[in-house]
């Protein structure tokens, strides 16, 4: 844990933001037979992943991968969004059973990250700032 307490009260925000989608989903995921939950996930040259949320089949191959992402502040924009695009890339190219790519964001992603994200075959859904806050 950081010892800025701003830095620290971000990531508790963060941490519950990929706990209430995990959760939110759980039920509908878990209703299919499937099974979701954070996982460290190695790809084809040994990189490991830490993806926020993963459904598995009933075979338990990964068929879905969900990244929540919240972010306070524009300048880890470039950071955080090569991430989800490096890992997603490099998980679906090593997991051929991946049908999807996901990452929702929240907090103050600009356009050009969001872009480029999506630009890597990542589907975005975003909660905009403003709306996060009230939340």
């Amino acid at each position: 844990m950081p010892t800025n307490s701003a830095s620290a009260f971000g990531e508790a925000i963060g941490t519950l933001f990929e706990k209430a989608i995990v959760d939110g989903l759980s039920a509908d995921v878990k209703s299919r037979g499937c099974t979701i939950g954070p996982r460290k996930m190695k790809n084809g040259t040994d990189n490991v992943y830490q993806i926020d949320a993963v459904v598995y089949d009933k075979s338990g191959n990964p068929i879905i991968i969900i990244d929540p992402k919240y972010i306070r502040y524009t300048k880890h924009n470039r950071d955080k969004g090569s991430w989800l695009c490096v890992a997603h890339y490099n998980l679906r190219k090593t997991f051929p059973t991946i049908r999807k790519s996901i990452s929702i964001l929240a907090g103050r992603w600009s356009k050009p990250s969001v872009a480029l994200i999506k630009s890597f075959g990542v589907e975005v859904f975003e909660v905009p700032f403003p709306i996060f806050v009230t939340a």
